[in-house]
Protein backbone atom coordinates (compact mmCIF):
# COMPACT_ATOMS: atom_id res chain seq x y z
CA UNK A 1 0.00 0.00 0.00
CA UNK A 2 3.02 2.48 -0.20
CA UNK A 3 1.57 4.20 -3.57
CA UNK A 4 -1.66 4.28 -1.61
CA UNK A 5 -0.02 5.87 1.39
CA UNK A 6 1.88 8.14 -0.47
CA UNK A 7 -1.73 9.48 -2.38
CA UNK A 8 -3.45 10.09 0.62
CA UNK A 9 -0.15 12.37 1.72
CA UNK A 10 -0.82 14.69 -1.02
CA UNK A 11 -4.36 14.48 -0.67
CA UNK A 12 -4.48 15.18 2.89
CA UNK A 13 -5.13 18.93 2.84
CA UNK A 14 -8.29 18.32 1.40
CA UNK A 15 -7.80 20.07 -1.79
CA UNK A 16 -7.95 19.36 -5.43
CA UNK A 17 -4.85 17.68 -6.78
CA UNK A 18 -4.88 16.93 -10.87
CA UNK A 19 -3.90 13.59 -11.42
CA UNK A 20 -1.22 14.45 -13.75
CA UNK A 21 0.50 16.32 -10.65
CA UNK A 22 -0.30 13.67 -8.51
CA UNK A 23 1.68 11.10 -10.58
CA UNK A 24 4.51 13.59 -11.22
CA UNK A 25 4.90 14.26 -7.42
CA UNK A 26 4.99 10.27 -6.73
CA UNK A 27 6.57 9.35 -10.07
CA UNK A 28 3.58 7.14 -11.41
CA UNK A 29 1.77 7.45 -14.49
CA UNK A 30 -2.00 9.06 -14.61
CA UNK A 31 -3.41 5.47 -15.19
CA UNK A 32 -1.60 4.36 -12.00
CA UNK A 33 -3.14 7.36 -9.86
CA UNK A 34 -6.39 6.61 -11.55
CA UNK A 35 -6.06 2.66 -10.21
CA UNK A 36 -4.85 3.70 -6.69
CA UNK A 37 -7.72 6.34 -6.37
CA UNK A 38 -10.18 3.56 -7.55
CA UNK A 39 -8.52 1.22 -4.75
CA UNK A 40 -8.55 3.71 -2.21
CA UNK A 41 -12.46 4.17 -3.00
CA UNK A 42 -13.51 0.65 -2.81
CA UNK A 43 -11.77 0.37 0.88
CA UNK A 44 -14.08 2.92 2.01
CA UNK A 45 -12.13 6.66 1.44
CA UNK A 46 -14.54 8.71 0.03
CA UNK A 47 -12.04 10.26 -2.28
CA UNK A 48 -13.85 12.38 -4.74
CA UNK A 49 -13.29 13.00 -8.62
CA UNK A 50 -13.59 16.37 -10.06
CA UNK A 51 -14.27 16.58 -13.78
CA UNK A 52 -11.71 18.34 -15.33
CA UNK A 53 -9.60 19.25 -12.44
CA UNK A 54 -8.67 15.96 -10.45
CA UNK A 55 -9.24 14.36 -7.10
CA UNK A 56 -10.36 15.67 -3.70
CA UNK A 57 -10.70 14.22 -0.27
CA UNK A 58 -13.15 16.27 1.58
CA UNK A 59 -12.20 16.65 5.05
CA UNK A 60 -8.65 15.83 4.40
CA UNK A 61 -6.75 12.98 5.86
CA UNK A 62 -5.02 12.86 9.63
CA UNK A 63 -2.42 10.96 9.85
CA UNK A 64 -1.44 9.46 13.20
CA UNK A 65 1.41 11.14 14.93
CA UNK A 66 3.48 9.52 17.80
CA UNK A 67 4.31 13.32 19.03
CA UNK A 68 1.32 14.65 18.63
CA UNK A 69 -0.58 11.63 20.62
CA UNK A 70 2.33 11.47 23.05
CA UNK A 71 2.67 15.43 24.10
CA UNK A 72 -1.11 15.54 25.72
CA UNK A 73 -0.47 13.26 28.29
CA UNK A 74 1.16 15.49 31.76
CA UNK A 75 4.55 13.88 32.59
CA UNK A 76 3.40 11.55 35.50
CA UNK A 77 1.15 9.57 33.05
CA UNK A 78 4.13 9.81 30.14
CA UNK A 79 6.66 8.29 32.26
CA UNK A 80 4.55 5.57 32.89
CA UNK A 81 4.38 4.17 29.18
CA UNK A 82 6.86 3.29 26.82
CA UNK A 83 7.40 3.76 22.96
CA UNK A 84 4.62 4.50 20.88
CA UNK A 85 5.44 3.04 17.36
CA UNK A 86 2.15 4.35 14.56
CA UNK A 87 2.93 1.74 11.74
CA UNK A 88 1.40 2.29 8.01
CA UNK A 89 0.04 -1.02 7.47
CA UNK A 90 0.61 -4.17 9.61
CA UNK A 91 -1.07 -7.44 10.29
CA UNK A 92 -2.49 -7.12 13.53
CA UNK A 93 -1.22 -4.54 16.47
CA UNK A 94 -1.90 -6.95 19.12
CA UNK A 95 0.10 -9.78 17.19
CA UNK A 96 2.94 -6.86 16.76
CA UNK A 97 3.46 -6.40 20.33
CA UNK A 98 2.51 -10.47 21.70
CA UNK A 99 5.88 -11.36 18.64
CA UNK A 100 8.26 -8.63 20.24
CA UNK A 101 7.11 -9.73 23.98
CA UNK A 102 9.19 -12.76 22.93
CA UNK A 103 12.72 -11.07 22.96
CA UNK A 104 11.84 -7.86 24.96
CA UNK A 105 10.64 -6.02 27.46
CA UNK A 106 6.94 -4.47 26.38
CA UNK A 107 5.17 -2.90 29.70
CA UNK A 108 3.78 -0.06 28.22
CA UNK A 109 4.78 -0.44 24.94
CA UNK A 110 1.80 1.10 22.32
CA UNK A 111 1.34 0.34 19.02
CA UNK A 112 -1.07 1.87 16.38
CA UNK A 113 -1.61 1.37 12.82
CA UNK A 114 -3.47 2.96 10.06
CA UNK A 115 -4.55 -0.11 8.76
CA UNK A 116 -4.51 -3.61 9.57
CA UNK A 117 -4.17 -6.57 6.93
CA UNK A 118 -5.14 -8.46 9.37
CA UNK A 119 -7.23 -7.32 12.46
CA UNK A 120 -9.48 -9.29 14.18
CA UNK A 121 -11.72 -9.52 17.29
CA UNK A 122 -13.55 -11.79 19.70
CA UNK A 123 -13.89 -15.09 18.49
CA UNK A 124 -11.86 -15.31 15.57
CA UNK A 125 -14.21 -12.11 13.77
CA UNK A 126 -12.20 -9.55 11.79
CA UNK A 127 -12.09 -6.11 12.04
CA UNK A 128 -12.84 -3.73 9.16
CA UNK A 129 -11.16 -0.58 9.43
CA UNK A 130 -10.35 1.45 5.80
CA UNK A 131 -7.36 3.67 6.54
CA UNK A 132 -8.27 7.10 8.63
CA UNK A 133 -11.66 5.81 9.86
CA UNK A 134 -10.92 5.11 13.32
CA UNK A 135 -8.20 3.71 15.68
CA UNK A 136 -6.37 0.35 15.53
CA UNK A 137 -4.40 0.36 18.66
CA UNK A 138 -2.90 -2.05 21.00
CA UNK A 139 -1.35 -1.34 24.63
CA UNK A 140 0.99 -4.05 26.65
CA UNK A 141 0.87 -4.07 30.44
CA UNK A 142 2.91 -5.91 32.74
CA UNK A 143 0.75 -7.27 36.24
CA UNK A 144 3.55 -7.77 38.79
CA UNK A 145 0.66 -10.45 40.17
CA UNK A 146 -2.35 -11.35 37.92
CA UNK A 147 -5.08 -10.00 39.87
CA UNK A 148 -7.69 -12.51 41.03
CA UNK A 149 -10.76 -10.90 38.96
CA UNK A 150 -8.67 -10.73 35.30
CA UNK A 151 -11.40 -11.91 33.78
CA UNK A 152 -13.27 -8.52 34.26
CA UNK A 153 -10.29 -6.51 32.91
CA UNK A 154 -12.27 -6.40 29.35
CA UNK A 155 -15.04 -4.53 31.18
CA UNK A 156 -12.66 -2.21 33.07
CA UNK A 157 -11.21 -1.24 29.56
CA UNK A 158 -14.33 -0.68 28.36
CA UNK A 159 -15.47 1.49 30.41
CA UNK A 160 -11.84 3.52 30.11
CA UNK A 161 -12.64 3.86 26.51
CA UNK A 162 -16.13 5.39 27.30
CA UNK A 163 -14.98 7.55 29.63
CA UNK A 164 -12.92 9.14 27.17
CA UNK A 165 -14.96 9.52 24.33
CA UNK A 166 -17.55 11.18 26.50
CA UNK A 167 -15.11 13.26 27.53
CA UNK A 168 -14.84 14.10 23.77
CA UNK A 169 -18.15 14.92 23.50
CA UNK A 170 -20.02 11.70 22.09
CA UNK A 171 -23.72 11.01 23.62
CA UNK A 172 -25.32 7.81 24.63
CA UNK A 173 -22.29 5.65 24.45
CA UNK A 174 -22.85 2.29 26.10
CA UNK A 175 -20.36 -0.68 27.40
CA UNK A 176 -21.93 -3.99 26.31
CA UNK A 177 -20.44 -7.22 28.69
CA UNK A 178 -17.79 -8.51 27.80
CA UNK A 179 -16.17 -6.44 25.22
CA UNK A 180 -17.90 -4.04 23.38
CA UNK A 181 -19.02 -0.16 23.08
CA UNK A 182 -22.39 0.19 21.65
CA UNK A 183 -24.88 3.14 21.02
CA UNK A 184 -28.66 2.88 21.01
CA UNK A 185 -29.55 3.33 17.64
CA UNK A 186 -27.79 3.82 14.72
CA UNK A 187 -28.03 7.64 13.36
CA UNK A 188 -27.15 6.41 9.87
CA UNK A 189 -29.35 3.50 9.21
CA UNK A 190 -33.10 2.90 8.48
CA UNK A 191 -32.52 0.45 11.76
CA UNK A 192 -33.86 1.13 14.94
CA UNK A 193 -31.03 -1.76 16.42
CA UNK A 194 -27.97 -0.83 18.71
CA UNK A 195 -24.72 -0.33 16.82
CA UNK A 196 -21.91 -1.36 17.75
CA UNK A 197 -18.79 1.71 17.45
CA UNK A 198 -15.87 -0.11 19.47
CA UNK A 199 -14.41 -3.84 20.42
CA UNK A 200 -12.05 -5.22 22.28
CA UNK A 201 -9.36 -7.55 22.79
CA UNK A 202 -7.38 -8.96 25.11
CA UNK A 203 -4.67 -11.33 25.01
CA UNK A 204 -2.62 -12.78 27.96
CA UNK A 205 0.51 -14.70 29.05
CA UNK A 206 0.85 -15.43 32.56
CA UNK A 207 3.06 -17.55 34.72
CA UNK A 208 1.84 -19.54 37.67
CA UNK A 209 1.20 -17.66 40.67
CA UNK A 210 3.47 -14.86 39.20
CA UNK A 211 3.50 -11.87 36.71
CA UNK A 212 1.62 -11.50 33.47
CA UNK A 213 1.57 -9.67 30.34
CA UNK A 214 -1.37 -8.33 28.76
CA UNK A 215 -2.18 -6.95 25.42
CA UNK A 216 -4.88 -5.01 24.95
CA UNK A 217 -6.56 -4.32 21.51
CA UNK A 218 -8.60 -1.78 20.30
CA UNK A 219 -10.57 -0.75 17.56
CA UNK A 220 -12.69 2.52 17.70
CA UNK A 221 -15.07 3.47 14.59
CA UNK A 222 -14.38 7.34 14.78
CA UNK A 223 -16.02 7.71 11.07
CA UNK A 224 -17.34 5.07 8.68
CA UNK A 225 -18.80 5.56 4.88
CA UNK A 226 -21.76 4.45 3.73
CA UNK A 227 -20.10 1.84 1.70
CA UNK A 228 -18.23 0.28 4.57
CA UNK A 229 -21.18 0.12 6.71
CA UNK A 230 -22.75 -2.10 4.53
CA UNK A 231 -19.83 -4.54 4.12
CA UNK A 232 -19.83 -4.96 7.98
CA UNK A 233 -21.95 -7.82 9.01
CA UNK A 234 -23.54 -6.22 12.03
CA UNK A 235 -25.37 -2.98 12.76
CA UNK A 236 -22.30 -0.66 13.02
CA UNK A 237 -21.64 2.98 13.90
CA UNK A 238 -19.21 6.05 14.45
CA UNK A 239 -18.36 8.60 17.03
CA UNK A 240 -18.78 11.17 14.71
CA UNK A 241 -22.70 9.83 14.28
CA UNK A 242 -22.84 10.86 17.83
CA UNK A 243 -20.70 13.81 18.66
CA UNK A 244 -21.86 17.47 17.58
CA UNK A 245 -18.12 18.39 16.14
CA UNK A 246 -15.14 16.21 14.36
CA UNK A 247 -12.76 14.30 16.13
CA UNK A 248 -9.22 14.29 15.87
CA UNK A 249 -7.83 11.25 15.54
CA UNK A 250 -4.48 11.87 17.64
CA UNK A 251 -6.53 13.83 19.84
CA UNK A 252 -9.18 10.98 20.55
CA UNK A 253 -5.60 8.13 20.63
CA UNK A 254 -3.75 10.10 23.38
CA UNK A 255 -7.23 10.37 25.62
CA UNK A 256 -8.10 6.87 25.33
CA UNK A 257 -4.42 5.88 25.53
CA UNK A 258 -4.62 7.90 29.09
CA UNK A 259 -7.83 6.48 30.09
CA UNK A 260 -6.45 2.83 29.62
CA UNK A 261 -3.45 3.47 31.53
CA UNK A 262 -5.32 5.00 34.53
CA UNK A 263 -7.74 2.39 34.32
CA UNK A 264 -4.84 -0.43 34.78
CA UNK A 265 -3.33 1.15 37.38
CA UNK A 266 -6.91 1.14 39.27
CA UNK A 267 -7.33 -2.40 38.61
CA UNK A 268 -3.91 -3.58 39.48
CA UNK A 269 -4.47 -2.11 42.98
CA UNK A 270 -8.80 -2.71 44.06
CA UNK A 271 -9.48 -5.01 41.09
CA UNK A 272 -13.00 -4.31 39.78
CA UNK A 273 -15.02 -3.20 42.39
CA UNK A 274 -14.09 0.69 42.31
CA UNK A 275 -15.41 0.25 38.94
CA UNK A 276 -18.31 -1.61 39.72
CA UNK A 277 -20.79 1.59 40.60
CA UNK A 278 -19.71 3.26 37.08
CA UNK A 279 -20.33 -0.19 35.33
CA UNK A 280 -24.43 0.16 36.62
CA UNK A 281 -24.59 3.35 35.17
CA UNK A 282 -23.28 2.51 31.20
CA UNK A 283 -24.23 -1.21 31.44
CA UNK A 284 -25.62 -1.78 27.71
CA UNK A 285 -27.18 -5.17 28.50
CA UNK A 286 -29.30 -4.63 31.58
CA UNK A 287 -32.69 -4.95 31.39
CA UNK A 288 -32.12 -6.05 27.84
CA UNK A 289 -33.61 -9.55 26.36
CA UNK A 290 -30.59 -11.56 25.35
CA UNK A 291 -29.48 -14.84 24.15
CA UNK A 292 -26.12 -16.08 25.39
CA UNK A 293 -23.95 -18.92 23.87
CA UNK A 294 -21.93 -20.27 25.31
CA UNK A 295 -19.53 -22.96 23.77
CA UNK A 296 -21.94 -24.66 21.62
CA UNK A 297 -24.91 -24.28 23.66
CA UNK A 298 -27.20 -20.78 23.91
CA UNK A 299 -29.29 -19.45 26.95
CA UNK A 300 -32.33 -17.15 26.66
CA UNK A 301 -33.15 -14.95 29.63
CA UNK A 302 -32.98 -11.27 30.44
CA UNK A 303 -29.44 -9.48 31.79
CA UNK A 304 -29.40 -8.04 35.13
CA UNK A 305 -25.62 -6.71 35.17
CA UNK A 306 -22.89 -8.22 36.57
CA UNK A 307 -21.55 -9.70 39.68
CA UNK A 308 -18.30 -8.60 41.94
CA UNK A 309 -16.28 -10.67 40.00
CA UNK A 310 -17.32 -9.44 36.44
CA UNK A 311 -19.54 -11.98 35.75
CA UNK A 312 -22.65 -11.72 33.52
CA UNK A 313 -26.37 -12.38 35.40
CA UNK A 314 -28.80 -13.90 33.79
CA UNK A 315 -32.34 -14.23 34.60
CA UNK A 316 -33.79 -17.23 33.01
CA UNK A 317 -36.97 -17.28 31.94
CA UNK A 318 -38.29 -14.14 34.04
CA UNK A 319 -37.50 -11.00 35.83
CA UNK A 320 -37.22 -12.91 39.19
CA UNK A 321 -34.23 -13.33 41.16
CA UNK A 322 -35.48 -17.33 41.12
CA UNK A 323 -33.62 -18.46 37.93
CA UNK A 324 -30.62 -15.88 38.13
CA UNK A 325 -27.44 -17.49 36.30
CA UNK A 326 -24.11 -16.11 36.41
CA UNK A 327 -21.68 -16.50 33.39
CA UNK A 328 -18.04 -15.48 32.85
CA UNK A 329 -17.71 -15.54 29.24
CA UNK A 330 -19.67 -16.17 26.27
CA UNK A 331 -21.16 -14.65 22.89
CA UNK A 332 -23.69 -11.84 23.76
CA UNK A 333 -26.46 -11.70 21.24
CA UNK A 334 -29.82 -8.81 21.49
CA UNK A 335 -32.93 -9.99 20.83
Amino acid sequence: MHKQFALLHKLQDGLTHSGQTLADEIGITRAAVWHQIKQLQEMGIDIHTVSGKGYRLPGGYEFLDSEKIGRQWPEHIAAKLGSIEVEQTIDSTNERLIKLAASEDIHGRICLAEYQTAGRGRRGASWLAPPGSGLCLSIAWRFQTTPAEIGALSLVIGLAVQRAVSALGAKGVGVKWPNDLYIEENPNSSSTRPAKIAGILIEMRSELAGPSMVVIGLGLNLSLSTEIRAKIDQQASDLASVCEGPLSRNETAGRVIQEILLALEEFSVSGFKSFREQWDQVDFLNGRSIKLHVNKEAVEGIARGVDENGFLKLAVGGLGNTNLQTFFAGHVELL
